[in-house]
C-alpha cells in the first residue's frame, strides 16, 4: 500500500483528495484499508518494517484519510490470525497512537453478541480521543437473507458511524443490484453520523471495467449514482494507479457527490417508499426503477434506473410523473404538482431543460439517469 500511495500521480491524488477527502461528511472519505492487528505485531513488523505510522503520514500528506481494519471475533476470517475480542481497549488505543480516521470491524469468530461487542467498541474508540469513523461490517445490522439475529435493530444507530446491509459485493451487475436491493425501505435510517453500507464501489472492476464503450461508461455511471442516491459511504475499490481519466470523472463527480452528501431527512429511497401510489413508470418485473432523495432548498434528486443486464438490449422509457413527487419536497405545501412545472438538471449529461407535468428518458440497458428538479411551481 506504500509503494501505491507514491505512485498516484499528483494529479490523480489532488483530484481524488478533493473530490472525496476534504467534504465534511466523513463517510465519504477516501481511506486505504489495511489488514493487521495490534497484538499480533509480526504481521506489521514484516509488511511495513517502519511501521504503519509512516504510511499513514504520507497519505495524511496527500490529503487522504486512512482507514483500518480488524475483526470482532477472536480470530480472522480465514481464522489465520488472533483478532480483538477481549483486546478491544489495546487495539483500540494502539490504532489511534498510528492515527487513523477509520476502524472498520468485521464480524468472523465471535464469541458475544454483536451489540455487545459494538457497544464495547464504541466505548474503547470514544476514550482515545481521536474522531474515529466506526464502520460495522456485518455485526448485526443487515437487510439479507441471513438470520433475523443478524438483521437490523434499533441501536445499530446509536453505536455505529455506518453499518453494512448486505453480503460483501462482487464486480458483477447482479452483486450491485442485490447489495442496492438491502437498502429499499431503509431511508429513514440513514442521517448525519450513522448511515447504511451496501460495501465498497466496485466502479472500474470485474464487469464495470473500464473499455472505452458506452455500456462501460452507462454501468459505472449507474453504480456510482446509486451510491450517491442512497447516501453510501464512497469508498473506491479499484486501483487508482493508471485509471482512466472516464473513469476517474465518474469517481469525482462533484454533482453527483453533492447529492450524496447532501441530507434533508432521508438518505434516499425507492420512490414508491414515499408515495405507495405512485404511477410513474414501473414494471412488474421491477426492471426499471425510479429512487428519490429530498435535497435542501426545494430541490429533489431522481434516479431513473434500468436494471437490465443485458447490454444489448434496446434502452427503456421511463417516466417520472410531477404528480407523484410530494409538494412539500419543494416548499410547495400541499399544492398538487399534476400540472406543475420544474426545471430538471441532468447531472451526467450536464443539461438543464423544463419539465411540464411528467419527464420521460430513454434509459440504456445497466444505464441510469441522474435529475435534480428544483425551482418547482404548481398550476
Amino acid at each position: 500500500m506504500h509503494s501505491q500511495t507514491h505512485k498516484l500521480t499528483s494529479s490523480q491524488t489532488h483530484k481524488l483528495a478533493n473530490s472525496f477527502g476534504t467534504h465534511s461528511r466523513s463517510h465519504s472519505c477516501t481511506h486505504a484499508l489495511m489488514h493487521s492487528h495490534a497484538h499480533s505485531g509480526s504481521h506489521i513488523a514484516v509488511q511495513f518494517p517502519d511501521g504503519l505510522e509512516p504510511v499513514i503520514a504520507a497519505l495524511h500528506a496527500k490529503g487522504f484519510k486512512y482507514g483500518h481494519y480488524t475483526d470482532a471475533g477472536e480470530k480472522a476470517c480465514n481464522l489465520d490470525a488472533p483478532m480483538s475480542e477481549g483486546y478491544e481497549h489495546q487495539d483500540a488505543m494502539l490504532f489511534a497512537s498510528w492515527g487513523i480516521d477509520m476502524i472498520k470491524v468485521d464480524a468472523c469468530a465471535t464469541a458475544e453478541t454483536a451489540e455487545v461487542l459494538m457497544a464495547r467498541w464504541l466505548t474503547e474508540l470514544n476514550g482515545t480521543g481521536r474522531p474515529i469513523l466506526f464502520s460495522n461490517c456485518r455485526n448485526g445490522c443487515l437487510n439479507d437473507d441471513e438470520g433475523a439475529d443478524m438483521q437490523w435493530q434499533p441501536w445499530c444507530t446509536d453505536t455505529v458511524n455506518m453499518w453494512r446491509t448486505s453480503h460483501d459485493i462482487k464486480a458483477t451487475w447482479a452483486s450491485f443490484l442485490a447489495n442496492l436491493d438491502t437498502l429499499k425501505g431503509r431511508g429513514t435510517y440513514g442521517k448525519p453520523g450513522s448511515w447504511n453500507d451496501p460495501d465498497i464501489l466496485e466502479v472500474g472492476v470485474g464487469e464495470f471495467v473500464w473499455d472505452g464503450t458506452d455500456a462501460a461508461r452507462n454501468a459505472n455511471r449507474a453504480h456510482f449514482s446509486m451510491w450517491c442516491m442512497t447516501s453510501s459511504p464512497l469508498l473506491a475499490g479499484n486501483d487508482q494507479r493508471g485509471a482512466p481519466e472516464g473513469l476517474t470523472s465518474v469517481l469525482t463527480n462533484p454533482k453527483a457527490i453533492s447529492i450524496n452528501q447532501e441530507y434533508a431527512g432521508n438518505a434516499g429511497d425507492l420512490l414508491t417508499v414515499f408515495n405507495s401510489s405512485a404511477v410513474s413508470t414501473s414494471t412488474s418485473t421491477g426492471m426499471l426503477e425510479i429512487w428519490l432523495k429530498p435535497l435542501p432548498n426545494d430541490r429533489v434528486a431522481l434516479a431513473l434506473l434500468n436494471r437490465e443486464a443485458d447490454r444489448t438490449a434496446a434502452p427503456a422509457s421511463i417516466t417520472l410523473e410531477l404528480a407523484d413527487l410530494d409538494p412539500r419536497f419543494f416548499g410547495l405545501g400541499s399544492t398538487d404538482l399534476a400540472l406543475g412545472t420544474c426545471v430538471a438538471e441532468d447531472v451526467w449529461d450536464s443539461t438543464t431543460s423544463t419539465v411540464n407535468n411528467q419527464h420521460t428518458a430513454e434509459v440504456p440497458p445497466s444505464g441510469v439517469v441522474l435529475l435534480v428538479l428544483s425551482q418547482c411551481t404548481a398550476s
